[in-house]
């Protein structure tokens, strides 16, 4: 605390601090006075110094302390003077051992200032000493670390120690017990889980409370390991050696690294070959060290991969892939098969075979055969030494004249089997089988294996199909060198290929192999051969040469067990089944025994019969004897069962393609003679393996093993697999299953694993040795089967792309694996890449599985040229990776998002995949990537050109910048692209190259030309895409350009084209886009401006690419070449097509077979980049001509829907909407030359009607007003135009020209006398602004006039206005027939209908005066009379009438099909001049349940104005001015109800002229009071309140109508008339106000000056108040007068007339305020009128006489104040058309007679209960049960009925006086407007109080309250709705 807030304490307190109290009070004593080590009852004084420090004297007293444990001698006064010092003795006196506190307050005698001296006894002190810190240093994560904490108890006493320290730290003991003087050890402990700097605070708690802390801190870093490398690729190594590798690793941290090395995964196929040293350790700082590893392979064929990882806790891991392949000692043969051709009988062939050791290591080989079979082997047991070659001699000999054919496996130790062909035929002279070659044998089994019979039908041809064998080179078959073996002399040499025993993929040839080929594949592809793999190859090596089963026998092992020398044993059958459709001959081969000891060669197995033949289906038994030589002896030998056709035993009886080769099944024989020895009991046999792990392979294939058998003893030993062979099967095969060995020999025996299903299988054979179970011994066979299988995973750290990496430990990000068994989508996303750049992947592709797969990608054609992936196809073996280099380079500005799919193909025997691979699977990947901006982009990247005038030109200018580092060379180019919002389809261009364009710039020339350089590029897109259905195709709008009017926006002088030029080359087109420099070079970080002028020739939405492509130019490229001109022609409409830039190269792609693109071949990855698209810029334009839009008319006394239609608005609109013709084209060529006539006009143009109607001579003129809009975005120029108008005024001198012809002369006539006037006859509109324009047509003259004018859009539409009228002297009787009501259609009516609703047909009257009228109802009768007497259309109404001017008779029509069909009826209505006009009527009817059947009529719209193109029901605000008072709208849809039903709505009348207007409303035939239209309305009735009122100017008021529904249905349609003129009277009264109000100033000033010496007396009240006057009703919002009516007041003659000026002595608001002002100064002047309260009593009289008088002089001067009054507006009517449907429940759900946005508010109305019947209501002298119906059916049919007699009841009663009060006040409630127990119907009703302020909003609301009954929803709140549940008018409340 500083000493300012010290010595603030001090003040506030009496304390302060020792320094400050000696320099402020001049005392100096301690602060404090402490007691230490102290015991209680002891007495322990101390004496408190006070010295005196100041000048002067200072009296002093102290207070004692308030503790009685410290106490002092009595306060006295204590004097010390300058120096001087006094003690003060404390004695303290504790009780008790706890801490004391108490305070001496010392004051100084005469002040108020005071300080205060502390005392504190302190108890015994506790105390430890801790280190300040402690210091972990640099530590390893996740590891834990421990340091020494020593704690030192320096107290007094004994203490408890407790710490507290937070994670990642931690202390153990926690808790401890230190006495004094004592040391402790600590332990504190380090354990951080992350990299990073903690620190800590070790706080030490003793027991009273007191703390001592220490700081641990510690800085942890992950340990980071690395390898040298990380795969260790033993490659191939042969079984029985092994191979090491010597391989650093190093610790890069500072950190101390402690790690492990243990495989991940303990693969069981690895079979634990690989070891590695040292398992575990520990790696300083920046320390390296080696680790040995060791592989030792077990079992040929086995790939073993495995992931290694060094690891350390901290979580740094090190994966190390392991892979070597154990591969067997490579043997190859001479050759693979070996024909002995025709031998006879008894003679002997022979052949040589050299065997061929290619390895390392000797290799020991066993040929499956009996040494004295008919194909005897010289050797057939023996080994190959290393890198050795030896030969076999192979001899043929047999007994039996035939063909044979045998295939012989010779296994291979640790190698698989080989297989070995031999044929030979044996003859003699009476049995000659035909020659047997190898190409019989390949033709039967490719045969075989396609699916063919084993004997060929005889029917096939000679050649019987046999493909003839691939030739040595070729795709399928590797080379041979020394194919066949042929015997010379005694057959022919056949040049064949050899035959193998492969299977499965590769068929039942197999695969040859030679020394040539092995040369040529390397040793890399040694592993790869298996001979025997396939379904078929073990069969035929093992199993006999019979692949198709055509011979069958039912055992292939005959066990004879012990038998004795001397007695024969017992037969075994052996039973041969022919399956074939021949006859075939079988044998048994039974070779001879040749004793060890010697002697000659015995036969110890007999067969019975020797031969016999079989027939097709049938079987044969043979009988085998067992005969041993010799006692004590092991016998084993394959009897061979050899069958062929009988046809073949001649060569002469079958054609040379009918030769099947012979089918050899061996029948394995053994048995012993030990019946009375034992064999040996300890066999000497060893084994080469205990436990056989086969290589992994796919389910269905095989996979070969062998086991050497070594008979070290000096006898024979037999063994035997059969013990557990069942078991064994189907998965595991033993070859042979039970065999000899002679003594000090071998014997090789095969192993087969043929998995079923992906699974890792385990057995156990059982071999039993001598046929003792005892010497019974268990070899362990494993094997997995599995599928292959890829995944994908990310590469955060990439290699070289094909490199083999390690995959365990990966981190997948993000990508996902999946199994092609799955199907699962995996994903790969690139970043986002510039349009131009590239962007590159690293993939790793790992096969989890055991099993070899091949893989190839295959990229979608939306890919192509996008992305590649390199390498793109490869192998991979079990648990191997590789890494694959995925590049994307954009070509556009999008997201791409495709699957490209990886095909995993069948493994092959090279790494190399196959020509045409077999496809086992695919997964998708999903490769996402965006292609942004590219290297060169255009700004801005869109151009909106917004709307332009067609024929008009626009220029911009857009940015090329470079954003690269180099110098870049850029072609533009420009396509169109698909519009979505578009008037049509979307449009399409061709880019031509047309190198003979003009040079030249865009530039206004003296002839008006413009030319086209070579260094733009032009674009011409094709026809507009806004033809709408039933329009003209797109017309090119150039020669509508007029040199007044083309001008482009740049403000440039106007330019002519001249399209002669383009009509006469038709190799140039007129070009829509220029572009100028389509082609250059940028340089880096460079921009460069390029100028785009669009020139429009259609009326169409454009939407263009302007594409910039870009590639890098060569180095000597310093300037641009000049570029082509490009151009887009519409001459061209086949599609978009680039021309190709200029050494541009092609994207390298292609497609395999399936149809979808390769990847990139790496080898094009040295091509130069191809061109691509690097920036775009979307050009958008709306090219249209200026269009207007009839918005609205105005005709006095006609509805404005009837002079739509009868002016045909809907066609003019459509007219003016669409394109502009090629005639208009002409006819403005025309008008710019100057040969427009107006014959040449109407003739050219179609004329539409504005007919004016019929007028009486000399009456009032006919004003149409027609509003147009400009619906265009462009600024529209319009005018009304007739060419025999001069267009400039001619002075009097010019002789204008004499009409030629009767159509001129009518025209001048009408133009000379104004019968047409119109205004304005130009103008111009903005977007979106009206004008109105009027027609008058003046009555001055008799006649039909008829006059063109011309309506012209500039540079749009030209329309044709007929302007016609007719005037006559005498009334004419004509009626007005708009075409919808000349041919009138009725709303569809479904047959079947009882009660259909009543539909009206107006007539209108047409003339000037009356018209009578009377309708011929014969036509009806005769469709009634064709109907069968049924009246289809009925007439309700009187067929005569009259109808006054201007108004309206209705007809009442009911339509009543009976049939679904159309009706048509033509109805005269003859008048009464004897003219007659006919009305066409027509309806539908139709089938409730099938409504559009006959289809709808086009009329049947016809009167929907909703559907009117530019019609509104709301007046538009442009004709306000025109209008006294304006509607809220022109139209009042009542909507729809049920009968007896209410329907309301509000219109609003607003005064917009400035005089007082007076209404009246005209409900015609609807009015209640309307007697002759309340019997065919069926009691419908309209009802407006107010009915007639007063407007101020700019007042409102809501008018109500209300139409109530009658008992039937009915189609409502009227004419409601408002008459409206304006209030003469109050007009008069304002202007004599503001005379009296200027009057009564000046008479009130000339007072004032003249009486200046009376007394001032103000008026406190008048009694009686003084009388209104008419000025009163003449200020705004004053009392209305109630003679102010239309009765009264002037004629209408005197009141027409034009405006009135609100300026002079007249104005009703300014008469107004000076009245108002003039009535204050009255009120207080002395005046003889305005006297006292008692004088005014007296002078009443005098008051009523004064009065008097001024009436008098106001009547006097009335004649000249009228004579003054302005010309006021004529009367007008307004004309409002009423529209309601009456309908019943079953109608309105079922949309009768409705539109259908009609019928679904009906429907949704009428489910709400806005629309019902009003209950029955009963007068109180009559009881309910009386009037309640007394059956259920009384109760449904009683229905509006009764109510409308109980309507009638009361109207009885109140009309014979005899209803009492209550029938009165009923039939008063139901009749009031507001008071109706009907509700009507919520929909429909105008929302009103949006167009008003606050004041009326509240009138208006006002207003909807009736009888205290608020309104909601539409529904009389006070009424309760039985049509609706309390739930719903809550929801409606909620709503409104």
């Amino acid at each position: 605390m500083d000493s300012l807030s010290q010595t603030q304490q001090a003040v506030c307190y009496g304390v302060l601090p020792r320094e400050q109290r000696a320099s402020m009070l001049g005392i100096d004593c301690p602060s404090v006075l402490e007691w230490r080590n102290w015991q209680p009852g002891h007495e322990c004084p101390k004496n408190l110094y006070v010295k005196n420090v100041s000048l002067n004297t200072i009296k002093l007293k102290y207070r004692q302390p308030n503790s009685t444990a410290f106490m002092m001698d009595f306060s006295e006064i204590i004097t010390l003077r300058p120096g001087m010092s006094t003690p003060f003795q404390v004695m303290f006196r504790p009780i008790r051992l706890e801490h004391y506190s108490d305070q001496i307050e010392i004051s100084l005698v005469g002040t108020h200032i005071s300080f205060i001296v502390d005392v504190q006894a302190y108890t015994p002190a506790t105390n430890i000493q801790v280190p300040p810190s402690l210091d972990f240093g640099f530590v390893p994560c996740k590891e834990l670390q421990h340091l020494p904490l020593p704690v030192h108890n320096t107290g007094d006493v004994q203490v408890r120690v407790t710490w507290r320290l937070d994670a990642p730290f931690s202390i153990s003991p926690q808790t401890s017990m230190l006495s004094p003087g004592d040391v402790m050890q600590f332990d504190v402990s380090f354990l951080p889980q992350e990299a990073g700097s903690f620190a800590g605070n070790a706080t030490c708690i003793l027991d009273n409370g007191s703390t001592a802390s220490c700081s641990v801190s510690g800085i942890a870093k992950f340990p980071y390991l690395s390898m040298e490398v990380t795969t260790a690729d033993f490659g191939e190594v042969l079984v029985g050696k092994s191979a090491e590798h010597i391989l650093r690793f190093g610790n890069h941290s500072m950190v101390p690294a402690n790690f492990t090395i243990v495989p991940e995964g303990q693969d069981q196929a690895t079979d634990n070959v690989y070891t590695i040293q040292p398992a575990r350790g520990t790696l300083g700082p920046e320390e390296y060290s080696e680790m040995r590893v060791v592989y030792t392979p077990k079992h040929s064929g086995a790939f073993s991969c495995q992931n290694w990882v060094l690891s350390t806790a901290g979580g740094n891991r090190v994966v190390l892939n392991v892979s070597g392949q154990a591969v067997g000692p490579l043997v190859t043969f001479s050759s693979r098969v070996f024909q002995f051709g025709n031998v006879p009988l008894d003679s002997t062939a022979s052949r040589v075979l050299y065997i061929q050791n290619h390895s390392d290591v000797p290799a020991a080989y066993d040929f499956q055969v009996d040494p004295l079979d008919y194909f005897t082997f010289s050797k057939p047991q023996g080994t190959v030494g290393a890198r050795t070659t030896t030969h076999v001699t192979i001899t043929f000999k047999t007994h039996t004249a035939a063909n044979f054919w045998r295939r012989v496996a010779c296994l291979i130790s640790n190698a698989e089997p080989i297989g070995l062909d031999l044929l030979a035929t044996a003859f003699v002279d009476k049995m000659r089988p035909p020659p047997l070659e190898y190409r019989h044998v390949v033709s039967y089994l490719k045969r075989v294996e396609a699916g063919g019979p084993a004997v060929k039908p005889s029917s096939e041809g000679e050649d019987g199909g046999a493909p003839e064998l691939p030739q040595a080179g070729s795709q399928h078959s590797p080379s041979l060198r020394g194919s066949v073996v042929s015997m010379g002399g005694l057959g022919k040499e056949a040049s064949v290929e050899e035959g193998g025993m492969g299977g499965g993929e590769k068929g039942l040839l197999g695969e040859l192999s030679t020394e040539g080929q092995l040369a040529s594949m390397g040793k890399a592809s040694l592993g790869g051969l298996r001979a025997l793999d396939g379904p078929d190859g073990w069969r035929l090596a093992f199993g006999g040469q019979d692949p198709a089963a055509a011979v069958t026998v039912d055992t292939t092992c005959l066990e004879f067990g012990t038998c004795s020398r001397l007695s024969a044993s017992e037969y075994q059958p052996v039973t041969v089944t022919n399956r074939t459709s021949a006859k075939i001959t079988a044998f048994f081969v039974t070779p001879p025994w040749q004793d060890a000891a010697g002697g000659p060669p015995k036969t110890v197995f007999q067969v019975f019969p020797e031969s016999t033949d079989i027939k097709p289906g049938c079987s044969a038994t043979f009988r085998v004897a067992f005969r041993p030589p010799r006692d004590s002896a092991h016998f084993c030998q394959s009897l061979t069962l050899c069958a062929h056709l009988k046809a073949m035993r001649n060569f002469r009886l079958l054609s040379d393609s009918q030769i099947v080769p012979p089918w050899a099944i061996p029948v394995l024989a053994c048995g012993n003679t030990f019946l009375h020895s034992n064999p040996e009991l300890s066999p000497k046999l060893e084994f080469s393996h205990r436990m056989i792990t086969f290589p992994p392979v796919r389910p269905q294939e095989t996979s070969c093993q062998t086991l050497t058998l070594r008979n070290t003893g000096d006898t024979p030993i037999s063994f035997s697999f059969k013990a557990n062979m069942a078991a064994l099967f189907p998965d595991f095969d033993i070859k042979p299953a039970l065999g000899v060995v002679p003594p000090h020999s071998h014997l090789l025996v095969a192993l087969r694993f043929k998995p079923s299903y992906p699974s890792v299988r385990a057995a156990r054979a059982t071999l039993v040795l001598n046929s003792s179970p005892l010497n019974a011994t268990h070899i362990t066979l494993r094997g997995a089967g599995d599928v292959p299988k890829l995944t994908f995973t990310d590469t955060p750290h990439p290699s070289a792309p094909g490199v083999v990496v390690p995959v365990g430990g990966r981190v997948k990000s993000s990508i996902e694996s999946a199994s092609p068994m799955r199907g699962k989508v995996t994903s790969l996303y690139f970043r986002p890449t510039c349009v131009g750049a590239s962007s590159r992947r690293m993939l790793t592709i790992h096969n989890p599985s055991r099993v070899a797969v091949g893989w190839k990608w295959q990229l979608p054609p939306k890919l192509e040229g996008v992305m590649s992936v390199t390498p793109a196809c490869g192998m991979l073996r079990g648990n191997e990776a590789v890494q694959v280099a995925w590049s994307f380079v954009p070509v556009k500005e999008k997201a791409y998002d495709a699957k490209a799919q990886c095909l995993l193909l069948a493994p092959t025997s090279s790494p190399e995949p196959l020509a045409e691979p077999q496809t086992i699977g695919q997964l998708p990947l999903r490769v996402v990537g965006e292609g942004t901006q590219g290297v060169m982009a255009i700004e801005p990247p869109f151009l909106d050109l917004g709307p332009l005038r067609v024929g008009h030109p626009t220029r911009h200018t857009v940015s090329l910048v470079n954003q690269s580092d180099g110098l870049l060379r850029y072609s533009l180019t420009c396509s169109p692209v698909l519009l979505h919002q578009s008037m049509g389809a979307a449009s399409s261009s061709v880019l031509a190259t047309a190198p003979g364009s003009v040079a030249g710039n865009i530039d206004a020339s003296p002839s008006g030309r413009i030319s086209v350089q070579a260094s733009c590029a032009s674009f011409v897109l094709p026809k507009g895409d806004s033809t709408a259905a039933g329009e003209q195709p797109p017309t090119d709008l150039t020669a509508l350009l007029q040199e007044s009017s083309y001008c482009m926006d740049t403000g440039e002088a106007p330019v002519e084209f001249d399209m002669t030029s383009y009509r006469a080359h038709n190799t140039l087109q007129p070009e829509e886009l220029w572009v100028d420099s389509p082609e250059g070079t940028i340089a880096a970080r460079a921009t460069k401006q390029v100028t785009v002028t669009f020139f429009p020739r259609f009326r169409k939405r454009y939407a263009l690419q302007l594409q910039c492509r870009t590639s890098v130019p060569p180095t000597n490229a310093l300037a641009p070449s000049p570029p082509p001109v490009l151009r887009v022609s519409s001459a061209n409409r086949g599609g978009p097509k680039l021309a190709p830039l200029h050494n541009a190269p092609s994207i390298p792609n292609g497609t395999d077979q399936n149809g979808g693109a390769l990847a990139a071949d790496p080898s094009m990855c040295g091509a130069p980049e191809p061109s691509l698209v690097t920036a775009e810029c979307r050009v958008v334009a709306k090219a249209e001509f200026p269009q207007l839009q009839v918005t609205d008319l105005l005709c006095d006394g006609k509805p404005k829907q009837v002079m739509w239609d009868l002016l045909g608005v809907r066609h003019l609109n459509k007219e003016l909407s669409s394109s502009v013709s090629p005639i208009e084209l002409e006819l403005s060529k025309m008008e710019a030359r100057g040969s427009l006539t107006t014959k040449a006009v109407c003739s050219a143009l179609h004329s539409f009607e504005l007919h004016t109607g019929c007028l009486a001579q000399g009456g009032r003129p006919v004003l149409l007003k027609i509003e147009v809009c400009n619906t265009s975005q462009l600024p529209v120029q319009w005018e009304i135009q007739n060419p025999e108008e001069p267009d400039v005024e001619l002075e009097n001198w010019v002789e204008p020209g004499r009409p030629q012809d009767e159509d001129e002369k009518e025209r001048d006539f009408i133009r000379e006398y104004k019968i047409f006037e119109m205004w304005p006859r130009k103008g111009t509109l903005s977007v979106g602004e009206q004008t109105i324009i009027t027609f008058k047509y003046n009555p001055t003259h008799e006649g039909t006039h008829r006059l063109p004018v011309f309506l012209v859009v500039r540079d749009g539409k030209r329309l044709h206005l007929q302007l016609s009228g007719q005037t006559v002297q005498a009334p004419l009787q004509r009626l007005l027939l708009t075409p919808a009501y000349e041919n009138f259609t009725f709303e569809p009516a479904p047959i079947g209908e009882r009660h259909p609703p009543v539909q009206l047909y107006l007539l209108r009257n047409g003339g000037p005066g009356d018209l009578h009228f009377r309708v011929d109802t014969a036509p009806l009768d005769a469709l009634a009379q064709a109907n069968w007497g049924f009246e289809v259309l009925r007439l309700l109404s009187p067929a005569e009438g009259t109808i006054e001017h201007q108004g309206v008779a209705p007809l009442a029509l009911q339509f009543n099909p009976v049939e679904a069909k159309v009706y048509h009826c033509r109805l005269p209505v003859a008048l009464a001049d004897g003219s007659v006009q006919v009305i066409k009527l027509q309806g539908r009817g139709f089938h409730p349940a099938f409504p559009d059947e006959p289809p709808t009529l086009p009329s049947e719209s016809a009167r929907d104005w909703s559907l009117w193109e530019g019609f509104g029901c709301t007046p538009a605000a442009g004709l306000a001015n025109t209008r006294l008072v304006l509607p809220s709208q022109d139209t009042l849809a009542m909507g729809v109800t049920l009968p007896q039903g209410i329907m309301r709505r509000v219109l609003m009348l607003t005064n917009t002229s400035p005089y007082p207007v007076m209404y009246a409303w005209d409900l015609g035939f609807l009015g209640a009071d309307a007697q002759s239209s309340g019997a065919f309305l069926k009691g419908v009735s309209v009802e407006v309140t107010p009915a007639t009122g007063s407007l101020e100017p700019g007042e409102r008021v809501l008018c109500r109508f209300t139409c109530r529904a009658g008992l039937a249905g009915c189609l409502l349609e009227g004419d409601v008339r408002c008459n409206v003129q304006v209030d003469f009277v109050a007009v008069r009264d304002a202007i004599m106000a503001a005379q009296d109000s200027a009057q009564a100033a000046a008479e009130a000033t000339a007072a004032d000056i003249t009486d200046t010496g009376s007394v001032v007396e103000e008026v406190i009240a008048e009694h009686p108040p003084p009388p209104c006057t008419r000025l009163d009703a003449a200020i705004p919002g004053g009392p209305l007068d109630a003679g102010r009516m239309m009765t009264g007041g002037i004629d209408g003659a005197t009141m027409a007339g034009g405006s009135l000026a609100m300026s002079g002595a007249f104005g009703a608001t300014a008469a107004a305020s000076t009245f108002r002002r003039g009535s204050k100064l009255k009120s207080r002047l002395p005046v003889h009128m305005y006297v006292t309260v008692a004088a005014a009593h007296r002078s009443e009289h005098m008051g009523q006489q004064w009065h008097q008088t001024q009436e008098l002089v106001r009547e006097r001067e009335m004649p000249g104040s009228l004579a003054t009054m302005p010309e006021l507006p004529a009367p007008q009517q307004l004309n409002i058309l009423l529209t309601g449907k009456v309908l019943t429940a079953q109608q309105i759900q079922a949309s009768y007679y409705m539109r259908p946005q009609e019928a679904k508010d009906a429907a949704t109305a009428l489910a709400e209960g806005a629309m019902w019947v009003p209950p029955r209501v009963y007068p109180f002298y009559a009881t309910r049960a009386h009037h309640l119906p007394s059956t259920p059916s009384q109760a449904a049919v009683g229905g509006a009925d009764e109510v409308s007699g109980h309507r009638q009841y009361s109207q009885g009663a109140a009309e014979d006086g005899r209803g009492d009060a209550d029938s009165q006040l009923s039939r008063g409630y139901r009749q009031s407007g507001w008071g109706s127990t009907c509700a009507e119907p919520s929909v429909g009703v105008p929302d009103v109080e949006g167009v008003m302020d606050g004041e009326d909003a509240g009138l208006y609301r006002e207003s909807m309250r009736g009888n205290g009954r608020e309104e909601e929803g539409g529904r009389d709140v006070g009424v309760p709705d039985q049509g609706s549940d309390p739930q719903q008018q809550q929801q409606q409340q909620q709503q409104q």
